[in-house]
């Protein structure tokens, strides 16, 4: 018991020193038991014991040391009142807890002693612990083992009143015993505040197992300099810090080679990163660092970690493994649990999550009995996280920081780090708000003495699209703060009168009485991604460029179309495919795929497009459409790499804007999309098989250093020459706009274009690929001439069956001169196609790694980069269908390109059509006009002069 506990060790420790108060004044062992016992006895007399509540409203020094072993020993429930909040919020936890004595210093000058004292049974005076015969009263402490109230913070507007109970702290008390013990030979110093629960820890564990206590003031612990030289006076061999705190700390004890006797250093209440961990390890090299996790639900930590030099790479540290007596669960939203390495909410059962009780503030839905814990009340912590294969938890974050904003996901966090990065800004607090249009917009006040409003918001109007700068803006020159050096919410909202929206409810378990099942996935899976998306991903990081590709359709639909029904099969489709349900995330410093549990709310949406009758005026409103829907698809915490918009224009008109990320779909994929969607749509989903997931692993990842292969070798050393211009994206962010230009190959002689190939011996791509070439080497003035292509790479008959991105891009590279004939022309791109097809597994990206021009920076391309040729397959999106209905693809161009020139020929029914897209930084639109008519005469000029030789 913990009364047994207290009262054996204060005995034992005798005239050894027990507590140090920030003034200065100590007590030994035998004097804080005398006093406590005292206390405690006159406790008892005013009623006060097991199943009641005793308030402790004094300072932060001996005397409340003593009083709460006096409340331990009477049996009672011992709840901190911390002086230093508002008045009014100290009011409500009285009024909340209405106990049945308060001890009170009652001889203390001013404060608000008469206001608390009112919502007391009875007050005892501080002072009764040290009357005459202090020492004299025989007492023995309750066997009941008390608990302790504590007030936080709560998600319903109102603090939360919690009572943990008294066997939860035992647990935790004895646990954290085995797991670090502490001794007489140990110094603890208390930097925590009453209102925090680790404070509980600090006095109890002093209390039970004899280290002395050192208290600090406030003050004292708001400064890492302050903290350091009462460390070094004190010689405290443990303490527990915030992660802020502890990365100034160590800052200073790196610098003045302080602590030598510090051997456990604690950290919590919030995310401790890898690299403070580090800084603390190297800064502390006696101390053992420990980072815990728990929520004040259930009682103080429910899970911690010894840190290791492993630990110092990863971006968040883990948390650990839980407690005794305490499981921790991650679960998706019908608390059911997910496998290892998925993302979910951290569920928490055990002990304390059973025993604990919501006093006030109650969010409904967060104790739950469930099946992970038999059907006992379990905690929904509202916290992110995942296991990983070696067991321990790592926490992702809260459920509740994002919003949406004009249809549009915005993460609390991006917006506070860019108002953080405005210079001049020292801190800042954003806040979701009421828009005056019944919406949501964003609010912010920020700390600054440089900076006004008006200047603040300008400048993050230049590095945030505008429905995420905050409309309400207030500047102060301090914010206020809690113990943790947290900003101080509560306060701040009621000193500024901000207007934040109440905060969401969690959701109820699916299937519980009255409430819906949850309609956004509860879990993400991480997965490593494939060479492909590697990639995708690498290119996209390059600066100035696009951080996103787009295939996206314009289907305009005519006919009696069920609205409801392909809404739900377009959802199903996502839901079928897991490439459409993946996203990418930087994870201790790679990147890793984030597979999603279903669609998210938004992936698809129906909005009026009402009277607008004429497809070319309803083609330019969904060509100005894809332009937001970009922002939607730069946002790196989308959830689906899909998108639908469905446009009613009338009661048989549609148009249906489709868009998928391309580091999902190719060609194929697409192909099989549509067939599916068809199914789908007409109710006959039944005769699809289950679908073939995207299996990074099916795709070869291990590649020799390109120069060790003879045929790369060849084809890129030495590197061609830039045949076009390379614009600086970063200091000319619009020289990859894009521009476009559209024409027919051959026109009416592209009957003749079999005949041709077969007096070739090539293919149809060589055929247009040398065509192309000879085109490029006029309009540069230069015989050497390199493109990339895209090579399917699929290996095995699961990948023809997998919806995915599959396409690596392939050098090919032409030296003939263009005054060559057709035949060397040709066989000279038929080497270099087959070659490049004999290694189209080996990724690009490796490529341009090993063979990189010196004069090539982050804002000039390699010139393996200029040209993509691309040859397309129209006809693919004329093969979307909906039962009953007339379905046309409109075609669409996308506002940026992520190279120099992108030229696609598609070999269709009606001919060849071809394209370039092209960045107008590099072409302008008479260079794109002369290349086509170039492109052009040199097919009719290979067509002429095999003709001439088979006449001859």
């Amino acid at each position: 018991m913990i009364g047994s506990l207290m009262h054996s060790s204060l005995l034992r420790r005798g005239d050894g020193p027990a507590v140090t108060g920030a003034d200065g004044r100590s007590l030994d062992g035998a004097t804080l038991h005398a006093a406590a016992a005292r206390l405690a006895a006159a406790l008892r007399a005013q009623g006060a014991g097991p199943g009641h509540t005793v308030a402790i409203a004094l300072p932060q020094n001996v005397e409340q040391v003593v009083a709460l072993a006096a409340v331990v020993y009477s049996g009672a429930d011992f709840a901190l009142i911390d002086l230093d909040a508002p008045p009014a919020r100290a009011a409500r936890f009285l009024d909340v807890l209405r106990p049945s004595c308060l001890v009170l210093d009652t001889d203390a000058p001013g404060g608000h002693q008469e206001e608390l004292a009112r919502t007391a049974t009875a007050v005892v005076p501080v002072r009764t612990a040290y009357g005459p015969g202090a020492g004299d009263i025989p007492f023995e402490p309750s066997f009941t083992p008390g608990g302790y109230c504590v007030q936080t913070s709560g998600t319903t507007g109102e603090p939360k009143v919690l009572r943990v109970d008294g066997a939860a702290l035992e647990n935790r008390l004895r646990w954290g015993q085995g797991a670090y013990p502490l001794g007489p030979d140990d110094v603890l110093l208390s930097t925590s505040r009453p209102s925090f629960d680790f404070y509980v820890w600090e006095v109890t564990a002093a209390l039970c197992f004899g280290p002395r206590l050192v208290l600090t003031t406030a003050f004292e612990a708001a400064s890492a300099e302050t903290l350091l030289g009462r460390c070094e006076d004190e010689g405290a061999t443990a303490v527990h810090f915030f992660p802020r705190m502890l990365d100034e700390f160590s800052d200073l004890a790196a610098s003045s080679g302080g602590c030598p006797g510090l051997r456990r250093v604690f950290s919590g209440g919030a995310p401790l990163s890898g690299a403070t961990l580090a800084k603390a390890r190297a800064a502390l090299p006696n101390a053992t660092v420990l980072n815990q996790y728990g929520p004040a639900e259930c009682c103080i930590d429910v899970s911690w970690l010894v840190c290791g030099e492993e630990h110092e790479r990863c971006s968040t540290v883990p948390v650990g493994r839980p407690v005794d007596r305490t499981t921790l669960t991650v679960v998706d939203s019908a608390l059911r649990p997910v496998p290892t390495g998925v993302v979910g909410e951290i569920l928490i059962g055990g002990i304390a999550a059973r025993t604990t009780r919501v006093l006030a503030g109650e969010v409904p839905g967060r104790f739950v009995p469930t099946d992970v814990t038999a059907g006992e009340v379990a905690y929904r912590s509202g916290d992110f996280g995942r296991l990983d294969e070696d067991g321990l938890l790592h926490w992702v974050g809260r459920q509740d920081n994002e919003f949406k904003i004009h249809g549009a996901r915005v993460d609390l966090a991006e917006v506070t780090a860019a108002v953080r990065g405005v210079g001049g800004v020292t801190d800042c607090h954003v806040y979701p708000t009421g828009a005056a249009d019944g919406g949501i917009t964003l609010g912010a006040v920020v700390e600054s003495s440089e900076v006004t409003a008006a200047a603040c918001r300008s400048r993050l109007a230049a590095v945030l699209p505008l429905y995420m700068v905050p409309t309400v803006l207030r500047v102060v020159e301090r914010l206020p703060r809690t113990a943790k050096l947290e900003i101080d919410v509560p306060r701040l909202t009621e000193e500024c009168g901000l207007r934040p929206l109440p905060p969401r409810q969690p959701s109820a378990p699916a299937g519980a009485a009255g409430t819906p099942a949850a309609r956004r996935a509860g879990w993400a899976a991480v997965r490593p991604v494939s060479l492909p998306e590697e990639r995708l991903i690498g290119m996209r990081r390059i600066p100035g460029r696009p951080p996103h590709l787009m295939v996206a359709n314009h289907l305009v639909i005519r006919g009696a179309l069920d609205l409801p029904r392909l809404t739900t099969a377009l959802r199903e489709l996502v839901a079928r495919h897991s490439i459409l349900r993946t996203t990418y995330a930087e994870l201790d410093g790679r990147v890793v795929a984030v597979v999603h549990e279903g669609p998210a709310d938004d992936v698809v949406e129906v909005r009026p497009l009402n009277g607008v009758l004429d497809d070319r005026a309803a083609a330019e409103h969904v060509q100005r459409a894809l332009r937001d829907e970009e922002k939607r698809f730069s946002d790196p915490d989308r959830q689906s790499m899909m998108r639908a918009v469905v446009y009613r224009r009338a009661p048989e008109l549609f148009s249906l804007l489709l868009i998928f990320d391309h580091i999902a779909v190719d060609e194929r994929s697409k192909a099989m999309l549509q067939e599916e969607l068809a199914l789908l749509y007409q109710g006959d989903g039944h005769k699809l098989g289950p679908a073939v997931p995207y299996d990074p692993a099916r795709i070869r990842g291990d590649f020799p250093p390109a120069r060790e292969v003879p045929v790369l070798l060849a084809a890129l050393d030495p590197l061609p020459p830039r045949v076009l211009p390379s614009p600086d994206p970063v200091a000319d962010p619009a020289a990859f706009r894009a521009g476009s230009h559209e024409f027919d190959l051959l026109g009416d002689r592209r009957h003749e274009i079999d005949g041709l190939v077969r007096r070739l011996r090539c293919t149809r791509f060589e055929l247009l690929l040398a065509s192309f070439f000879r085109a490029m080497k006029q309009f540069a003035d230069e015989d050497d001439i390199l493109v990339v292509a895209p090579a399917d790479t699929r290996g095995t008959v699961e990948d023809f069956e997998t919806v995915g991105f599959f396409q690596n891009l392939v050098p090919l590279r032409s030296r003939t001169p263009a005054d060559a004939d057709p035949w060397r022309l040709v066989d000279d791109c038929k080497q270099a196609v087959r070659a490049a097809l004999g290694h189209r597994d080996h990724p690009v990206a490796l490529l341009t790694e090993e063979f990189r021009d010196p004069a090539v920076t982050a804002a000039r391309r390699n010139p393996i980069w200029q040209i993509v040729f691309v040859p397309t397959a129209m006809q693919v999106d004329a093969n979307w269908a909906l039962e009953g209905l007339e379905v046309a693809d409109v075609p669409l161009h996308l506002t940026e390109t992520g190279l120099e020139l992108m030229a696609e020929v598609s070999d269709t029914a009606a001919g060849l059509k071809a394209a370039f897209r092209y960045a107008l930084g590099a072409m302008e639109a008479h260079d794109a006009e002369r290349l086509a008519v170039l492109w052009t005469r040199s097919l009719e000029w290979a067509l002429d002069e095999v003709a001439a030789t088979a006449a001859g």
